[in-house]
């Protein structure tokens, strides 16, 4: 970031703010001005931009974002996500705050940025750029997740009004609904590792420490800048018990690293090739991603640059010390 002078004085540097006004659960106007106050006291000049549907911040960052010295975003994972596909296929492109409206803010919690409004504009102001992987689904980008399987619709399925009232609350009861009539694809994945086949009900492509506001299996070594995605993969399971333990591994508190048994595959990859002799629905960031037989997924390292505090790129940095080591996938007794 930088400040041009002029004589004695200071020229303002140019913001763009872009507000989902439909994201979250309480309403963004009850801090706007507080938000905008400390825009000013750093010496910005805002330009305010209202998304008023599915692409818009898309749209308005590709045609604008060479314009700014800095992009905000104000609203939830989906939001987000439209500014990542922008970003990551511009040029020297402008950094991006996040200021977090949504439900769940996984993105934004993996990068420990204040959940409060006027917090996170003061970290946007004072933080350090930090250089940001992404992932590519045929050429699409997404900040954290690129779903299929169980659950994975219900993000974009929940009505928004449900979001707003019942917080996470209304993924797990919109969950519940889709059980009964869920059946499993027959899929063939393969990394620069290994190649899985069978039939999967469940699959997350991942860069994130948090899914659905749940901490995920890879949060003790998952690096949003190592130049890996993480893969979870859960085969139908044939057996009663098998289904049993399988949601006491999906539900459990302690992180995996690389793990596979004969219905759950945990590994780490930089591309992933995925078939299947079915149309399969895929979620990117909580929307929907689009439906294939044949897809790519890979990460494009440093896609996006991020304002985040610089503490943050500290305890990132000490954290992954020694933890970046690909480990060979071992059987669970």
């Amino acid at each position: 970031m930088f400040t041009v002078l002029d004589g004695d004085k200071l020229l303002p540097k140019k913001l763009l703010l872009i507000i989902n006004p439909k994201s979250g659960v309480t309403s963004i106007k009850n801090t706007l001005i507080d938000i905008l106050e400390v825009f000013g006291i750093w010496n910005y000049s805002v330009s305010v931009h209202l998304t008023r549907f599915s692409g818009d911040a898309i749209g308005v960052i590709t045609e604008r974002a060479h314009e700014y010295d800095l992009i905000v975003c104000c609203g939830g994972d989906g939001t987000i996500n439209e500014a990542f596909s922008a970003l990551s296929h511009l040029k020297d492109a402008p950094p991006l705050g996040i200021i977090p409206c949504g439900t769940t803010n996984d993105f934004a919690f993996s990068l420990s940025i204040p959940t409060d409004p006027i917090a996170a504009a003061n970290t946007i102001c004072a933080g350090t750029e930090f250089s940001c992987d992404c992932g590519s689904l045929n050429g699409r980008a997404f900040s954290y997740a690129a779903a299929f399987g169980l659950f994975t619709n219900v993000t974009y399925e929940t009505p928004q009004e449900s979001k707003n009232l019942l917080g996470r609350t209304a993924y797990f009861l919109e969950a519940i609904k889709s059980l009964p009539a869920y059946s499993p694809y027959t899929m063939k994945i393969e990394n620069e590792d290994g190649i899985y086949e069978g039939e999967y009900i469940l699959g997350m492509i991942t860069n994130t420490v948090s899914i659905g506001g749940l901490r995920s299996f890879f949060s003790s070594i998952a690096e949003l800048d190592d130049g890996y995605l993480e893969v979870t993969l859960v085969k139908a399971p044939k057996t009663f018990a098998d289904f049993q333990k399988a949601i006491a591994i999906l539900t459990k508190t302690t992180p995996l690293e690389t793990e596979i048994t004969d219905f759950l595959t945990v590994v780490r990859a930089k591309k992933l090739h995925i078939t299947s002799d079915d149309d399969i629905p895929w979620t990117l960031d909580g929307e929907e991603g689009g439906v294939f037989r044949d897809i790519t997924i890979e990460v494009v390292p440093n896609a996006v640059k991020i304002m985040v505090d610089e503490e943050h790129i500290k305890l990132s940095s000490e954290s992954s010390a020694g933890s970046r080591v690909i480990k060979k996938p071992k059987r669970l007794s």
